[in-house]
């Protein structure tokens, strides 16, 4: 499992990725106004690991960067 708050009222979608899987992340707004995501994956990943955020346009405003190494 991965979980994170998105921290950029941009962002209107996050997307994992390991060398294994590319998943888009569930998001969970909170009374607060904070913003939680989630993501379950049926087994263990290891490093490295990407985490991208998407705006309304599909543009990224946030990324980790590559996986390459």
């Amino acid at each position: 499992m991965f979980v994170g708050t998105v921290n950029n009222k941009d962002i209107l979608s996050v997307v994992v990725e390991t060398r294994k899987v590319k998943t888009k992340a569930q998001l969970i707004p909170a009374s607060d106004g904070t913003v939680y995501w989630y993501v379950l994956l049926d087994e263990p990943q290891n490093p490295p690991m990407r985490f991208t955020g998407y705006n309304a346009q599909g543009q990224v405003v946030y990324d980790t960067g590559s996986l390459d190494e």
